[in-house]
Order: structure tokens, then sequence, then C-alpha cells
């Protein structure tokens, strides 16, 4: 998986890759591959790669900026693009039963747009036991501070506030992911330009998706993976 992520990446521009090599996306990507849904909707979709790598039969993505999209279309032209804001779903009701919403609700809160609203239309196209992925960066850990000013990091939207809204709609399960630094990290990293059938053989993948997430690591981890379950 980590590979075709990067070759995606490299077609559509680096400059929209997550940053990470160890991003808490890398998982989500594995769960949607491997996962079977008539509808999926990725919202803040940027240029597309979490789609492409999905194994729903219909795939729609929504992102405010019309030049993400344009990068988006050169992986897949068959993917369903919508230039649309987060709080208004161009979808109609009990629509979707897969949605993925990447480090989108935090980007809001930043913008100063009502992100609480953007769960409320989550809810609203999201059907009976659909699946809803959710990430975001947990900035009040150690990783951020070198990186941010406690201002900022303070200030950022924290998960306990998202899951303090989303638990209204939704059963919840949360887990932290990363919480290692980079030096530690650094192995694996070079792991990944072995040949895929080795990664896949041995299930090097697996061993360090485990590796990274766990309930343990809300505190210390890089950032938090919430899976909830409308109810």
């Amino acid at each position: 998986m980590f590979r075709k992520v990067i070759d995606f990446f490299n077609i559509v521009g680096m400059k929209h890759f997550w940053g990470d090599y160890f991003d808490s996306r890398f998982l989500i990507a594995d769960i949607i591959s491997k996962e079977k849904n008539s509808y999926i909707l990725d919202i803040g979709c940027g240029a597309g790669v979490l789609l492409h790598l999905s194994n729903s039969k219909n795939k729609i993505g929504i992102e405010i900026e019309l030049s993400a999209l344009k990068q988006a279309q050169k992986l897949d032209n068959s993917i369903n693009f919508i230039q649309a804001d987060a709080n208004h779903l161009p979808l109609k009701n009990n629509f979707c039963d897969l949605v993925l919403t990447m480090h989108l609700f935090p980007v809001m809160k930043t913008a100063g747009v009502d992100w609480k609203n953007a769960i409320s239309e989550i809810n609203r196209i999201s059907t009976k036991n659909s699946n809803i992925l959710i990430t975001g960066a947990n900035r009040m850990s150690k990783h951020f501070e070198r990186t941010h000013s406690l201002e900022h990091r303070k200030s950022y939207l924290k998960y306990n506030e998202i899951i303090n809204e989303l638990q209204k709609y939704f059963s919840l399960d949360v887990e932290g992911y990363g919480p290692y630094s980079n030096i530690f990290m650094y192995p694996f990293k070079i792991l990944f330009k072995f040949p895929d059938y080795f990664l896949e053989k041995f299930k090097i993948e697996i061993i360090i998706f485990n590796l990274l997430k766990s309930k343990n690591f809300l505190i210390n981890g890089r950032s938090y993976i919430i899976h909830a379950k409308n109810f």
C-alpha cells in the first residue's frame, strides 16, 4: 500500500502529499482497499488518492479547491469529483455507507468555518449502520512542540472536542496513531524500498500499522483515528 500511495502522489504532484511517510492515512488507505461498499464519500478529498485506492463501487470526492480536483482527475476521471463546501453537501439523505474526513475538521476550525455543521451534514447523508472514518493531527502531543507555538497548539481543534460532537449522532471507537520519533521509525522507512512481494509475504505493513495504532497513543501519538458508526 505504501508504494502505491507514493506512486499516485508522484502522478498528481508531491505538493499534495500528506507530509509524513507514516501518516495515519496510509492505514485508512489499507482499510478502504479491502472493504466493499456501495458508495464512498471523501469530504476534503484533495487530489483523490484515497478514493483511487478504495474498493467501493461508487466513489465521490468533495473538495472546495478546484486546482486539487483537476489534479485528482489525472488518476481516474471516472470518479465523481464535486467542488463543494463540507457544510452544504450536494447529496440526498441516507446516501453513503462509507464516509471519509481526513484532517478536515481542524482545517475548518482554523479557517473560521462551522465544523460542527459539517458533522450534522455527514449524519444527514450517511445510511443507517454506515461507517465514518475520521483522522486529525494531535497538536498537543510532543511531536509538534518544535514546529508549532504553544498558542497555536492550544487553539487547534482537539480530538475530544470532535468526539463530544460526534457522539450526538454516532457510536465511536478512537485510537491514537504514530507515537514514535522519526529516528525510531527510520529503519521501517528503509523496508519500503524492498519489492512489494516481500512486503506482502512478510506482512511488513500490517506489522507497522499495528505498531503505530493504539488507544494508549491518544496522548502521545501524532494523530488520531476515529471510527464512527451511524446508529
